[in-house]
Order: structure tokens, then sequence, then C-alpha cells
């Protein structure tokens, strides 16, 4: 088993931060468990605003979880946004999840990649034939009206995936799948292409093969990768 260590060093846990108005995480979970809370602490330390959706009801796990009631429970969490509505959402599972970087850099990463719906790569051997409505709930970077307009109708997966086809002919939005790891890094048992360096007091991941500065980590469910941390 791989054990990568992400040091996230900082002085201060910011209640707020730069750019955080205009993101907003939103991070599925099982019941809490310790992955859970480093995917909270990564939140606070760098000053996200993030919602977390409970479904231990449905499994202890999200990976217990049927997609079709993650769909609906997203849907619904992205209407109550109509009044608070940021520009931007980022959909995580908090078990396997770690934010490297603040919302300002997810930010000016996002807008670096061009794309108005991002999907982590989850598995590089399924190449072209993954499902962008199964990347979803692994990682997804995405304008809020736009994801908002992909779910109005959906009931599982594959409703998203005609509702994404659509977006992109009839509003010509980009939706793509990070293959480069410009915003994602998918962590496996054999990432040996990851890199951890140090500038002043933050940590960075590096992937080394691809020369790229990821600012979302994303443990795979079947490489079996623990994260352990440095203390804040």
């Amino acid at each position: 088993m791989l054990s990568v260590t992400f040091f996230l060093l900082t002085l201060t846990c910011l209640d707020t931060a730069k750019g955080s108005q205009d993101i907003r995480v939103i991070a599925f979970r099982g019941e809490t468990d310790d992955a859970t809370n480093r995917f909270l602490r990564s939140a606070k330390v760098f000053g996200y605003h993030f919602q977390e959706i409970d479904l231990s009801r449905y499994g202890r796990t999200t990976e217990m979880v049927p997609d079709s009631v993650k769909t609906k429970y997203l849907r619904n969490y992205l209407q109550t946004l109509e009044d608070d509505e940021p520009t931007y959402v980022l959909v995580v599972d908090g078990h396997s999840t770690i934010l490297l970087a603040r919302p300002l850099d997810l930010l000016d990463k996002a807008t670096s990649v061009g794309s108005d719906i991002l999907f982590i790569e989850d598995d590089k051997d399924l190449g072209e034939s993954q499902s962008e409505a199964h990347l979803l709930f692994k990682g997804t970077f995405a304008k809020t009206k736009l994801l908002k307009l992909a779910l109005a109708k959906a009931e599982d997966a594959t409703d998203v995936s005609r509702s994404l086809v659509a977006i992109q002919e009839e509003l010509g939005a980009k939706v793509t799948v990070d293959r480069d790891s410009q915003f994602f890094q998918l962590v496996t048992n054999t990432s040996d292409e990851l890199k951890i360096r140090f500038e002043y007091d933050r940590g960075y991941v590096q992937n080394t093969h691809k020369d790229t500065i990821p600012v979302v980590a994303v443990a795979s469910s079947n490489g079996k990768v623990s994260y352990t941390f440095q203390p804040i």
C-alpha cells in the first residue's frame, strides 16, 4: 500500500479566503471517518465555503450509494442556491479528496484549462470510453448554472450523459475530462509520477510526467491509497 503524504503547511486556518465567494465545494460522504475529517481540514485550512451532503443512511461510504441517489441529492442542493449562487461548484467525494490550494488558485487553474465543466480522469485504462456522468461524483469543477441545467431532469447517469451532450450542442459549452491532470490528480498505489515539493509555508503535489501542479487530489478507490497529514 502506498502512503502518500500531503503536507498542508500554513500559519493560520482562514475563515474566508480570496475567491471563496465564487466557489462552493460540495462533498458527498457516508459515515464520518478519518478520511472525511482530513478533507474537511483541507477545506478549512484554505478558507473554502463548503457543504457536506450526508448519505450515511444509504451506506457507510459513498461507493455503496447508487448514482441515482447522489444525482437527486446534488440536484436538490443546487436548487437551494438560488439566492446565494456561486459562480462555480466543485463536486467531490469526501472520503477520497484533499484540496491542495486556495480558492483563488482553483479559479486561476480552471481559467487556464478553459472548460465549463471539467471531470477528473478516473481510470486511464478506460481512455475515451469513460462516461462523464460516471465521473460526476468523483471530481467535477463546473459553472453552477450549467451543472444545474444538466441535472434539472436527470434521474440517473444515462440522463446526465444526455444532458451534457445537449448542453454542448445547444449552448456551446465545453465539457471535458482532465486527462492531463492539470486540475485533478488521481492518486493510485503506483503513482510514481508524483513529487511533493515545498514553497515557503505550503506543500505542492507535482505530476512530473505531465509537468503539472494539480489543485485537487483524489485517491483511487482501486488503488488502496492512504493519505497522511503533517499536523497543522
